[in-house]
Parts: C-alpha cells; sequence; structure tokens
C-alpha cells in the first residue's frame, strides 16, 4: 500500500524545544538554541526582535539608544519604559556586586550612578526608598522578593513587560497570525505523552494479536522507544519529512498506523 507523507518545518520542532525550556525558566539554555538555530519563538517586527534581542543580552546603552526617537511621540510611556531598563540594570549591578567575581569589574559608584539614573522614573519616593534599601543588603537575595532572582530571567520579563507599551508602534505583519509563530501550552509535553500512548497501544494491539491470554497495556518510559514489527503489508505506513528552509535539508522518519481492530495472530502462528 502507498504511504501517506506529513511534512513538518523544522522551525516548529524547534519552537516547541522554546516554549518548553521558557516554561521551566532555563532562560540560558533557550537563549543558546536562539543563536544557534535562528528561531524564535514568537511573532515579531524586525525592530522588536532587534530591541529583543538587546534586552536579552543586557546591551542596556544601545536599548535607550534604540528606543530614543520613540521620546517625540506623545502616547508612547516614555517613563514608564525608561524605569524598568534603568530598574533591570540596577538590579543586575546589586547581583554582580554580591556575587564577588574576579571577572567582573566595576566600582560602587556605578552602583550608585545607576540608582540615580533610575530615580526620575520611579513612580513614587516609597518606589525609590525600596530600591535604596536593596542597596545596603549584603546579597540581592537576601530580600525575600528576589530570593530567587537572576539576570536571564529578569531580562526576559523586562522584555514582556514593554512588549504591549512598543508592539502598537512596531507593528509585525499585519497579514500573519501569531498563532502561526507561536509555540504556547506545554505542547511539546502533550506531544510525548500522546506519542507515548500511541506506542504503548501499537504494542497493545500486536500482543493481542499474537498472545493467548490477557495482555496489559504497558506505558514505557519517554526514553525507551516501542518500534514493533507488525509484519503485515496491509498496514499503511505514515512518513513524516521533516523540512529545513535555511539548508534546504530534508529527512523522513517512517512508522506504522496500526489496525486498532484487528485481533488475527501473526502469519505462521497456526492460530485462528
Amino acid at each position: 500500500m502507498a504511504g501517506s507523507y506529513i511534512t513538518i518545518k523544522e522551525a516548529e520542532i524547534v519552537k516547541l524545544v522554546l516554549d518548553f525550556l521558557s516554561s521551566r525558566e532555563l532562560h540560558l539554555t533557550m537563549r543558546s538554541l536562539e543563536r544557534e538555530s535562528g528561531v524564535v519563538n514568537g511573532l515579531y517586527s524586525d525592530d522588536v526582535l532587534f530591541l529583543r534581542q538587546l534586552i536579552l543580552d543586557g546591551q542596556w546603552d544601545d536599548v535607550l539608544e534604540f528606543i530614543q526617537p520613540m521620546e517625540s511621540i506623545e502616547t508612547f510611556d516614555m517613563k514608564l519604559f525608561m524605569y524598568e531598563i534603568h530598574r533591570q540594570r540596577f538590579l543586575e549591578l546589586l547581583c554582580m556586586r554580591t556575587e564577588n567575581n574576579p571577572q567582573i569589574e566595576f566600582s560602587v559608584d556605578e552602583v550608585v550612578a545607576s540608582l540615580n539614573s533610575l530615580q526620575p522614573f520611579c513612580a513614587s519616593k516609597e518606589d525609590y526608598n525600596y530600591m535604596c534599601l536593596l542597596l545596603t543588603l549584603p546579597r540581592l537575595s537576601d530580600h525575600p522578593d528576589f530570593r530567587h532572582w537572576n539576570p536571564a530571567h529578569a531580562r526576559l520579563q523586562t522584555f514582556r513587560r514593554i512588549l504591549p507599551m512598543i508592539e502598537t508602534f512596531l507593528p509585525a505583519d499585519m497579514n500573519l497570525a501569531p498563532s502561526d509563530f507561536l509555540s504556547s501550552s506545554d505542547r511539546l509535553v502533550q506531544l510525548v505523552l500522546k506519542g507515548i500512548l500511541y506506542e504503548s497501544c501499537v504494542d497493545f494491539c500486536q500482543k493481542r494479536a499474537t498472545v493467548d491470554g490477557d495482555v496489559c497495556l504497558d506505558f514505557s518510559p519517554v526514553s525507551k522507544g516501542k518500534y514493533p514489527e507488525l509484519g503485515y503489508s496491509s498496514i499503511p505506513r505514515i512518513g513524516v519529512i521533516v523540512e529545513n528552509s535555511d539548508t534546504d535539508s530534508r529527512f523522513s522518519v517512517e512508522s506504522y498506523t496500526p489496525n486498532w481492530c484487528s485481533t488475527r495472530k501473526s502469519p505462521g502462528s497456526g492460530k485462528n
């Protein structure tokens, strides 16, 4: 029987992994995969994508330079944007100061200068005093609000907070659907669970067709694959073609579609 084929773009698989890494807060690994693959999980305009890269790389001076032309737009909340950037920069300096990393050189004056730059953009005096309090702590993680704080995660959160502010002025292609460029809701885990169920059901059906007595449905560990040789030429194959648009490469993986209702014995078993 002729086989059927499903074509999957390699970038879609990468987005599944990126969504999984982001949901587990493995942001350094996520960022490394983005750099190596050139794939980002989401739909952004070129300008927003560039700004996102600057923020995630911590290039704060470049971020401020990039956003400067938008200061003349009345409806753009420049004060809030500047607050988010200067706040993140100040917190990172505090974090580096307490790590005592000999490879990072900066002075206390630099931290104080960053705090002074943040002050005009604080929403209230209480907010500024809160930042001053952080400066007095031996370690940033000593404060309950920052016990599990890390720069990689905080940078991504900063970008997500400012995204609604800028995407109105730097929109993506309106003819494209964001859902076509975004993997979400732990889709990778859902597919893994469905794959485990599929393999276990294939194994279960094969045993029912070849083994007398009761047969139990066995769910194997994720890392242990089951590829039963069913031995029926009438069972159609499904081929999956994975395409890489950057390298024009293609490779295929074949699997079987079982006849779920079949109770036939395997050839040569001598049983009806």
